[in-house]
């Protein structure tokens, strides 16, 4: 895949390069059609990307005067060609229904190109049409490579003992690129790689092996990947590309590694001084625009992903990228535990590229600057699959950003949730019954879809249909059909509860319950034969009961449905390699008792006078935190009989406390006090999620 094509006018041959630079490289690279009203308008061109260019020497020089163009890729999974459709000054210009036309005729194009160049339908195809495996053996190995890691590749020559030129003939033969076997003495071209950490290419999977800025070879994985395309290109600025398909092996030889090591071995340092020769302040134009190309400069690819890889070690859950006052360092934060930290700092002129980098892999309009955007993406990180939440939100100091890291999983065992033994016991009773609602309340970020999955994960038997609506889709179980929520196409929860009880299920787990309507239908659907499982965001047990009323509820059906509600929150746990014993004074120890309850202290069976408690201390393990991990801290309200008729008659928030402790409830601080004693954490870390 060299210049790209040929246009012939009688014994003319014209080339173009593969690059942004000329319309149908354009086509070729992105695999997106365009449509160009007036090729002689430079800023029309430089919209679709700054370096596209109209060459008019051709056209000018057979005395022609091109005007509208249609350039659509022909592709079905693999790029094939691409269609040029080139009208003169005079003619009528092209319009959305033509290129609605030539995307139907180049998609016709494809199926016969693929017929004729006797291509096969899967990277693997020629593998198992030539019998050296069979259909069922590669479909294992691909469940394998999904399970356990590592490459489908990989499993095939260590498993199945097939050779890599054989595996590079299927990749060839599929991709319609040249297959380049590892070559032990190559020498790679260090003035390409110079600025392009070894780390970054370890884990895209691709490396130049050779040319120079005028026309460089290109060694990749997965050449019909062409968000990786556009991004080679981003940061190698070359004019032409071509490209060859290789084997993860043999690129990861070449750099010096193996799939299993990621890229620690480069710091921040290291990633800023590279940044140190690129310019990549962000400017606008006359329309408030904003030059992209700056968000593709190499240095900050490397600190994105950098700053992510991070995130993930430390086991983080959000990353928050804030602009400073003037010509300031940024900062990067991460919440860890519940706790933000800051990472680094970002020198001043590079964080606006690096918003505007963290923007383009999420989808977002680089343009805008002056709205709040939010957006997703998945990466592969680390061997493991994340799904990024991005939001920004301009700030009177510049766009800032907060990534949330959803790392898909499985769901835990229920015995796993660290709950006091009457709450475990009372959760696997409730979660009997054919029938009923059980609510999981807490903040945002509490841990209430994993205590909901665990709980799905008990009852998940083949005679149970478990549907399930998500906001996001995080942890997945087999046995269960999991919905994803797109509310701006009205697929609210509301609308998937609906949808459910025509789906004849069993159990319904349903995101939230944030609005009448979808409480409403929750509560009938219990009332009719399902257990319906979901989430409220209220403070405690006994609030959500009051919270329900207030959203206009039917006290009777609402009473009747309701069988449990818990409420939950995080709390972080002391170092399990560094805390320490320590005898507690006691004054300490009254006080911990007292905030328990003198007159259900003596359930928890402690000895007073033996009483060792566990400390912070710090270590290189925790960050020198003293602090590493979290509980969750737990309050089950039960609906007995004396709960239901108080919700039918519309009790106090404080009767209805009373009366769930007087039936067994202990309080969130209650069980955090219990956790205290266990030696899981401390006082100082159980005020911070509940007040004193």
């Amino acid at each position: 895949m060299g210049g790209i094509g040929s246009e012939k006018s009688q014994d003319i041959e014209i080339r173009v390069p593969f690059s942004p630079t000329s319309l149908a490289g354009y086509v070729a690279l992105s695999q997106r059609p365009i449509l160009v009203k007036d090729v002689y308008d430079a800023a029309a061109l430089e919209d679709i990307h700054p370096r596209l260019q109209w060459d008019k020497s051709f056209s000018e020089s057979q005395g022609l005067i091109f005007k509208s163009m249609l350039v659509v890729p022909i592709k079905d999974d693999i790029l094939l060609g691409v269609i040029q459709l080139i009208n003169l000054k005079e003619d009528e210009a092209f319009t959305k229904e033509d290129l609605k036309h030539a995307t139907m005729f180049a998609n016709l194009l494809a199926k016969q190109f693929r017929s004729e160049f006797q291509s096969t339908q899967g990277p693997y195809d020629y593998l198992v049409q030539q019998g050296k495996i069979s259909s069922k053996e590669f479909d294992d190995v691909e469940k394998a490579a999904s399970l356990y890691g590592g490459t489908i590749s990989k499993l095939l020559m260590e498993d199945y003992k097939i050779e890599a030129d054989e595996i590079g003939k299927s990749l060839e033969l599929y991709y319609r690129v040249p297959y380049m076997k590892f070559e032990a003495d190559l020498t790679l071209p260090t003035d390409l790689m110079e600025n392009i950490g070894t780390s970054y290419l370890r884990n895209n999977l691709w490396l130049p092996i050779s040319g120079s800025k005028e026309e460089v070879v290109i060694l990749l994985s997965n050449p019909s990947d062409y968000q990786k395309i556009m991004e080679i290109q981003g940061i190698l600025n070359a004019r032409n590309y071509v490209f060859r398909v290789g084997l993860p092996e043999h690129i990861l030889q070449y750099l010096g590694g193996s799939v299993e090591e990621d890229d620690d071995t480069e710091g921040f340092d290291d990633v800023f001084k590279n940044l140190e020769g690129e310019n990549v302040e962000i400017e606008e134009d006359d329309d408030g625009k904003e030059d992209d190309s700056a968000a593709e400069t190499s240095g900050i690819i490397q600190l994105v992903n950098r700053i992510i890889v991070e995130t993930d070690k430390l086991g983080g859950s959000d990353i928050h990228i804030e602009p400073s006052k003037d010509k300031n360092p940024g900062i990067v934060r991460v919440r860890v535990d519940g706790i933000c930290r800051e990472l680094l700092k970002v020198p001043g002129e590079h964080t606006a590229s690096l918003i505007a980098r963290i923007k383009v892999i999420s989808r977002l309009d680089i343009s805008e600057r002056r709205l709040p955007q939010d957006g997703k993406c998945k990466l592969k990180i680390r061997g493991k699959t994340l799904e990024l939440r991005v939001a920004t939100v301009p700030t009177v100091n510049g766009e800032s950003a907060v990534l949330r890291l959803l790392a898909a999983g499985s769901a835990l065992p229920l015995e796993k949730l660290n709950l006091s033994k009457r709450n475990y016991d009372n959760t696997i009773e409730i979660s009997k019954h054919p029938h009923g609602l059980i609510l999981v309340v807490g903040p945002t970020g509490s841990g209430k879809t994993t205590t909901l999955h665990a709980v799905l994960g008990h009852i998940n038997e083949p005679e149970t249909k478990i549907w399930t609506a998500e906001d996001p889709v995080e942890i997945t179980q087999p046995g269960l059909q999991q919905v994803q929520m797109q509310p701006k196409i009205g697929f609210t929860f509301a609308a998937a509860m609906r949808a459910f009880l025509r789906a004849d299920p069993d159990v319904i787990l349903i995101g939230e319950m944030r609005d009448h309507e979808t409480a409403a239908i929750g509560i009938e659907a219990s009332l009719t034969g399902h257990l319906v499982l979901s989430t409220l965001h209220t403070n405690s047990a006994p609030e959500t009961i009051t919270r329900l009323l207030d959203l206009g509820l039917d006290p009777v059906n609402f009473s009747d449905a309701l069988l449990g509600v818990l409420a939950q929150r995080l709390m972080r746990t002391l170092c399990s390699d560094c805390k320490e014993p320590y005898k507690p004074e006691e004054k300490e120890l009254n006080h911990l008792i007292q905030q328990y309850g003198e007159e259900h202290f003596k359930e928890l069976e402690i000895n007073t006078a033996e009483v060792e408690l566990m400390r912070p201390v710090g270590c290189e393990k925790c960050g020198d935190t003293g602090y590493r991990g979290r509980t969750g801290v737990h309050e089950l309200l039960l609906g007995t009989n004396e709960i239901q008729s108080m919700i039918y008659q519309k009790a106090s928030l404080e009767d209805l406390r009373e009366r769930a402790i007087l039936d067994g409830m202990r309080t969130l601080k209650q069980d955090g006090i219990e956790k205290i004693f266990n030696g899981l954490t401390d006082y100082e870390q159980l005020l911070r999620i509940i007040a004193e």
